[in-house]
């Protein structure tokens, strides 16, 4: 039971303190705490550091640190945005048969992005007043 009580007292030391009324929140949150003490211990064991080990909570702020650079890292890169062909360009250029009719469910706007009321009967795009594009 030894191992069971220092990793109990190890986890205790800092753990992740959120509150909720969910049966299963403590089993969740229990193992990142579990993982990173087991991390911390093997880090200490080894002797590829060279130096005087980190205590766990620096080992534990390092560790969310290197997770935290590589979020912001896959977030810099934007994904490329790939317009989706609406219809022929000869039958959205054509002055043809383009006329407003209501919706009776709301779409997004493909340019602005905001709620279109009404859509074009020969493009299918729709599109709402406020907005000349």
């Amino acid at each position: 039971m030894g191992a069971v009580d220092c990793l109990d007292q190890n986890v205790g030391a800092y753990r992740i303190a959120i509150r909720s009324k969910k049966w299963w929140w403590p089993l969740f949150a229990f193992l990142p705490d579990a993982a990173v003490n087991n991390a911390w211990l093997l880090y200490r064991m080894s002797s590829a550091h060279g130096h005087l080990p980190l205590g766990q909570l620096r080992f534990k702020r390092s560790v969310a640190m290197i997770y935290i650079c590589l979020l912001l890292v896959q977030q810099s890169v934007p994904k490329p945005i790939t317009p989706t062909p609406t219809k022929r360009q000869k039958v959205r250029l054509s002055g043809v048969g383009h006329h407003a009719e209501s919706m009776p469910k709301q779409r997004h706007h493909s340019h602005c992005g905001k709620k279109a009321n009404f859509i074009c009967k020969a493009c299918n795009v729709p599109f709402h007043r406020k907005c000349s594009a």
